[in-house]
């Protein structure tokens, strides 16, 4: 299968060139540092990304172009703890959770639930009714707003839930001897959990209370669930030898395996946009790391553009979708970087504001039957191949949205061109259709 990538293009089109630019864009450098696992996004945009074993969190609040070590009290603890700081935000009250894993041994792990009013500055202890469980390991929000608690510790698991903010924890599911395989929010809104080799538990009122729903459940997919706008879930299945995806369309009760032509490696990393692009890191420790998406739910898997990133060979660790449509990553020992164009639909209005062009904004690209250009006062967009040929064109009148018809060009590499009142804005255009 053609692996994509963005390649340097001159093109002299009306004294103008058309010059590639990498797809990714380092906004943050960790130095020494392995950067961080998560990055959780409130309501008004902010982005939070902490270093992983340490006391710094970051943010962002122009969609991850740049970022601001806070001067946030984060509670220390000790560096022989090995603890993890995870983050989880409800609208604009953000929490962390302190574990330190299963694997700390005879540690005094775990040091509960933490949670923040003024964007990260101070904290506040909030592990009422944790009692001793305090290695609260992820966090989960129920449709009506109930936040749910997993602590995990030496096959030992349970789920709380908080119906006040965090306030208060209510154990509501003890799992026993056993770890949680899978939890998720079907669509539905009935939220699952599975655990052990074969039971499901369903919960209807938003984690207040649970039901067996089965006691011979096949768990084929990993917590990292996506949701397509369809309602079908996809999850990730298998091992490093055999990677795979499986997706289900009655909430998450049975599952199919997709077909995976393309996939070579476990996941690390998944994210879906709204038109229902996935996007995929891929590799192990010890084997190189790279970026997949698909257009097909999963079916099938083509390479993404690496240009940009500097340590290659590294792990992501983490990638989301930004509120404002763009890719963001983080490569261990490296840093955070951005996709430089759109690869989903705006969601929350935030826009970079570095010159007049800037707030315009290209996607989906790679492309497949339509492009969708975002700004102000467009007035026209061309298309060029290759040799400088015009493609395709549409005139508009100042529009702020315009979307022009890719169905009759062929896979390749085009130069678009977009007249935004007095300026020209170029940018690389992959059409990529299987």
């Amino acid at each position: 299968m053609k692996k994509l990538f963005i390649v340097l293009i001159a093109v002299s089109l009306l004294h103008d060139v058309c010059v590639s630019q990498d797809f990714w864009q380092e906004t943050y450098n960790f130095g020494s540092n392995t950067g961080p696992r998560d990055f959780v996004t409130d309501s008004e945009g902010r982005i939070y990304a902490e270093f992983f074993s340490s006391t710094t969190l970051i943010v962002s609040t122009n969609d991850g172009l740049t970022w601001t070590v806070l001067d946030s009290y984060l509670p220390p603890v000790s560096i022989s703890e090995h603890c993890n700081y995870s983050f989880f935000c409800k609208n604009d009250i953000l929490f962390t959770h302190i574990n330190s894993g299963s694997w700390s041994g005879d540690l005094d792990i775990g040091h509960g639930i933490f949670r923040s009013y003024d964007h990260g500055i101070t904290w506040e202890n909030v592990s009422e009714g944790l009692g001793a469980d305090t290695n609260i390991v992820e966090m989960y929000l129920a449709p009506n707003g109930n936040i749910l608690a997993y602590y995990e510790y030496y096959g030992d698991g349970k789920i709380y839930t908080s119906t006040d903010n965090g306030d208060n924890w209510t154990m509501t599911l003890d799992m026993g001897t056993y770890y949680k395989n899978a939890l998720w929010v079907a669509p539905s809104n009935d939220i699952y959990v599975s655990y052990g080799s074969s039971f499901l538990y369903k919960s209807s009122d938003n984690g207040v209370t649970w039901v067996l729903e089965s006691n011979s459940y096949e768990c084929m997919a990993s917590d990292d669930l996506l949701t397509t706008s369809t309602g079908l879930l996809i999850g990730q299945y298998g091992t490093v030898d055999d990677p795979g995806f499986v997706k289900s369309s009655d909430n998450g009760l049975t599952w199919t395996t997709c077909t995976c032509d393309g996939l070579t490696d476990q996941v690390s990393s998944l994210c879906i946009t709204e038109g229902d692009t996935i996007f995929a890191n891929i590799g192990h420790y010890g084997n190189p790391y790279t970026f997949l998406y698909s257009t097909d739910l999963a079916e099938s898997w083509d390479s993404l553009d690496m240009s940009g990133i500097t340590e290659i060979d590294h792990q992501s660790f983490t990638t989301i979708i930004t509120p404002n449509g763009h890719l963001l990553t983080s490569i261990y020992f490296d840093g955070i970087y951005r996709s430089g164009e759109k690869v989903s639909s705006t969601s929350s209005g935030i826009q970079d504001n570095n010159n007049n062009l800037s707030n315009v904004s290209i996607y989906p690209n790679p492309a497949s039957d339509y492009i969708t250009i975002e700004g102000e006062n467009i007035q026209r967009v061309e298309v060029f191949d290759m040799t400088g040929k015009k493609v395709a064109a549409e005139d508009y009148s100042y529009v702020s949205v315009a979307k022009i018809n890719t169905l009759n060009l062929l896979d390749g590499v085009y130069c678009l061109r977009v007249s935004v009142k007095n300026n020209i804005l170029i940018r690389n255009l992959i059409i990529n259709k299987k």
